[in-house]
């Protein structure tokens, strides 16, 4: 064990933390977020969860503590109840994550900031036993009263009403998530450097948009480049290094990434902060979802092919635990130089279609099927949360936004 005194010169400044030290502190922060945690699955509201955890506590010792002792800490009757009875099963943690992450821990009623919430069920479990996704919301507690009120001189909060406040808000994300996207997507100095043209194809024809839409399409037709179905041909170059090699290829390279825009703009895209927790990545990575992803990749060759279709590689992103990994075929690049950019460790930022998730111990590995990869795009910077707050204030006309009042909380 390292003494103390090896953590700090003789004037007291800190010189380094040892190794233990830090894993110690990562042990503490995953404690502390898996006790409030598990006390919002209870239905405990946020502000009382995190007291709670800051004196010391864990479900598990809360659970001995007698009711007289947990009154005292602040819980309220049902509190005490749902803890040391477990009048319900408390909500699945993938659930919880879901919700929090979607409303953005905002109620989806009032859309009050800063204020304390719960996880609310729309149709009360007693009726339900419900804890489908579709059945939960999260409401700050004045707005949870108003779902419970009965009486008639109460302004009540209908299940109807809830249904239709929380569509309403989440829609109202996902607009600023993807316009936020877009944005990133739409940098003028950027290069797409392999773009799946099938797949992309694919995304169009599933949003009712055809390929005809596409920058210089009727010329690359008649000129044979590009099939009535959207698809290019180029048997000639069958036997190149890439697709599109050659300097008579450049309006095909822009018809291929105006496909690509209009697939992005018809189809929801997410853009994963850099600073992003597992819980929310885990959040964002349903089957199906399209992420943009950024940061440093490892692309590796896995044949000897070196022209002509089948030259497959792997790239994979991995940090925070999670690695989202995915196998594409080169021969799609769209550049001599585009060989440099995905071989190596390469920071580039990636449109990928999440196909499955699968748990490995402490690691979670994320299978994909990418669309794009470039370089030369915007980097999104850490404060990505106030710029989610200050784009959602501007869009609903309010001058006085705070934008540290909506930073994530544990």
């Amino acid at each position: 064990m390292i003494g103390l005194a090896a953590l700090s010169d003789r004037r007291g400044r800190c010189i380094r933390r040892p190794a233990c030290y830090r894993a110690i502190r990562r042990q503490r922060r995953r404690a502390t977020g898996t006790t409030i945690q598990s006390l919002l699955a209870k239905g405990i509201d946020s502000d009382i969860a995190r007291r709670v955890q800051e004196a010391g506590f864990t479900l598990a010792r809360l659970k001995l503590l007698t009711r007289p002792q947990l009154l005292k800490l602040g819980l309220s009757p049902r509190d005490v109840q749902a803890i040391r009875k477990g009048a319900r099963p408390p909500i699945p943690s993938d659930t919880l994550q879901r919700i929090l992450y979607e409303s953005r821990r905002t109620c989806c009623a009032c859309r009050e900031r800063g204020v304390s919430y719960v996880v609310h069920h729309i149709r009360s479990w007693a009726e339900s036993h419900s804890h489908d996704e579709a059945n939960l919301v999260l409401l700050c507690l004045p707005c949870h009263d108003q779902a419970h009120a009965n009486h008639a001189l109460s302004q009540n909060l209908t299940s109807g009403q809830l249904l239709r406040h929380k569509a309403t808000w989440l829609k109202e994300v996902a607009k600023v998530d993807h316009d936020r996207a877009l944005g990133l997507l739409r940098t003028d100095r950027a290069q797409w450097d392999y773009i799946n043209v099938r797949r992309v194809i694919e995304l169009l024809a599933s949003a009712g948009v055809s390929t005809s839409s596409g920058q210089h399409f009727k010329t690359l037709v008649k000129t044979g480049e590009v099939k009535k179905d959207g698809l290019p041909t180029l048997c000639r170059r069958q036997a190149g290094r890439y697709r599109l090699e050659g300097i008579e290829t450049i309006r095909l390279y822009l018809y291929l990434k105006s496909l690509l825009e209009l697939a992005t703009e018809n189809h929801l895209v997410l853009l994963l902060d850099p600073d992003a927790t597992r819980s929310e990545i885990e959040a964002s990575a349903r089957p199906g979802a399209i992420l943009a992803v950024q940061g440093a990749f490892d692309f590796k060759r896995l044949d000897t092919t070196i022209s002509g279709p089948g030259q497959m590689r792997r790239g994979r992103r991995t940090w925070g635990g999670v690695s989202f990994e995915f196998v594409f075929d080169a021969y799609e690049r769209t550049s001599a130089s585009a060989a440099e950019h995905t071989m190596g460790h390469r920071v580039a930022t990636a449109l990928l279609i999440v196909r499955s998730t699968e748990s490995r111990g402490k690691a979670l590995s994320i299978q994909c099927t990418c669309l794009a990869i470039g370089v030369g795009f915007d980097r999104v910077v850490r404060k990505v949360r106030p710029s989610f707050a200050a784009m959602l204030a501007k869009k609903q006309g309010e001058e006085d936004w705070d934008e540290d009042e909506f930073s994530d909380r544990d």
